[in-house]
């Protein structure tokens, strides 16, 4: 006869172990209740918020520029203020330059001395300096005009980690773009300039970069005098309209100085690419230029229309500084 078989013996748990596991089996639940995914990361929306942080931060940093076999090092200090902030660029190889800025004024300084120019290229040191104070035009226009790519791994830069976003056209008259910006504070700590075919062509990274607050920022802004006018202007410089410019290109700002002569500036821009058009008489001291022209990136082309002269010049192709001169028609004054 078989023996009947023995009742299990009840597994006893102590009652700390016992406590520790309803702890954790607590913690667990209420981290699945709490707990949500982070939202999806916008790569329009953290370009959006780059410009709101070049505009409201306090910054000093030195960066490389390369373009082909062109290496430069450039110290940038930076300070909030009303009307644009101000700036200080130095170029630490090659021959002394530096560029101050503040608010609309400029100075361009070589070997120490203040050199009048019709254009100052500071734009072009590859700061994005032109992507400041476009945040509605943005909104707007850009997704017609390019497509954001969000890179899935981290980048670094400079010490920091860094998001990776590109910028592709969708079409050809503006360069497409690489940032490397900072998954912190949303800083730009890197930018690559790409052709049409995805080829850098320019590139600008921080080495260091220093972020200051109010209180502890004490750089005094640059001393900048204004341009004396001339008693005697000359010629009144045409407005003028165009046919027809690249899609998403708009004018966002129309200005007359003196440079030394009367200079009309019009300057037009899609929210990421700007492009100038320069207005002056031909019979003034400033050089013209007629025809195509490159410097790296920077495209230009000038012509004359009437006895004035017409550059258009921007960190665009070619074909695009060409498209806009060739709809450019002065307007008579009434």
């Amino acid at each position: 006869m078989a023996l009947p078989a023995p009742a299990p013996t009840p597994l006893r748990v102590p009652a700390r172990v016992r406590w520790k596991t309803a702890f954790g089996l607590g913690l667990l639940a209420v981290g699945t209740a709490v707990a949500r995914p982070p939202p999806p990361f916008k790569p329009e929306q953290a370009l959006l918020h780059m410009q709101q942080v070049l505009l409201s931060v306090n910054y000093r940093g030195i960066l490389v520029f390369q373009h082909n076999s062109m290496l430069k090092s450039i110290s940038v200090e930076h300070g909030v203020a009303r009307y644009g902030g101000w700036e200080r660029i130095r170029t630490l190889n090659g021959p002394p330059r530096q560029l101050l800025k503040n608010g609309h004024r400029l100075m361009f300084l070589l070997n120490g001395h203040p050199v009048r120019m019709m254009h100052v290229l500071g734009s072009y040191t590859g700061l994005p300096q032109n992507w400041i104070g476009f945040r509605r035009h943005f909104r707007r226009d850009l997704a017609r005009e390019y497509r954001f790519l969000l890179i899935p791994r981290l980048g670094r830069v400079a010490g920091h980690l860094a998001r990776i976003i590109v910028v592709r056209p969708r079409d050809r008259y503006r360069y497409g773009y690489r940032l490397w910006i900072d998954s912190h504070n949303g800083f730009p700590l890197r930018s690559d300039l790409l052709n049409a075919m995805g080829q850098v062509i320019e590139q600008m990274m921080f080495v260091t970069i220093h972020w200051y607050p109010p209180a502890a920022w004490h750089v005094r802004p640059p001393r900048i005098p204004p341009i004396p006018l001339a008693k005697t202007l000359g010629p009144e410089i045409p407005k003028c309209v165009f046919q027809k410019v690249p899609p998403g290109f708009r004018v966002i700002e129309d200005t007359t100085t003196m440079a030394p002569g009367p200079v009309r500036h019009i300057l037009l821009s899609d929210g990421l690419a700007t492009v100038s058009v320069f207005i002056h008489p031909l019979a003034g001291r400033i050089p013209t230029l007629s025809g195509p022209a490159r410097m790296g990136p920077v495209s230009a082309f000038g012509r004359a229309i009437g006895g004035f002269s017409f550059t258009v010049i921007g960190e665009v192709p070619l074909r695009t500084v060409q498209f806009i001169a060739g709809q450019i028609r002065p307007v008579a004054a009434p």
